[in-house]
């Protein structure tokens, strides 16, 4: 994994984290730790979603499919612009496994790939600026 890629995968978290207002509190590409590169989100409210033992209000469902967006949203960026991707981030796959169960295990969320990947592509210029 080279840093170019790595930066296109956390860029790609943070444009789609930051499209659906998520308070960013960290962007990092140093390799630090058991993985090349992460970002921080503030999960206060995604953790208290996840823990709960209530039904899912409406806007709890919404959140959570945006949670599985920016968790795919590092393998679509990688899409957009290398025209690949591997599936190399097992906190990506925990993050999105998560929301997908509190969904319920038969929520399609591979399909939200290919919708993150849409959404990317239109936002190009951006993922580009935060790459770099």
């Amino acid at each position: 994994m080279n840093a170019r890629q790595v930066a296109i995968h956390e860029a790609g978290h943070a444009v789609v984290a930051i499209q659906y207002g998520r308070k960013l509190k960290a962007v990092s590409i140093d390799g630090a730790g058991s993985t090349p590169g992460h970002v921080v989100i503030d999960s206060s409210r995604l953790e208290a979603v996840l823990s709960s033992s209530d039904g899912l209000s409406a806007d709890d469902r919404e959140y959570l499919i945006q949670e599985i967006k920016i968790g795919w949203a590092g393998f679509a960026a990688e899409k957009v612009v290398l025209g690949y991707f591997y599936p190399w981030h097992t906190e990506d796959i925990h993050q999105i496994n998560a929301a997908k169960l509190r969904l319920g295990n038969n929520f399609p969320s591979a399909e939200l790939l290919e919708v993150t990947i849409a959404e990317l592509s239109a936002q190009l210029d951006a993922l580009m600026r935060v790459a770099h």
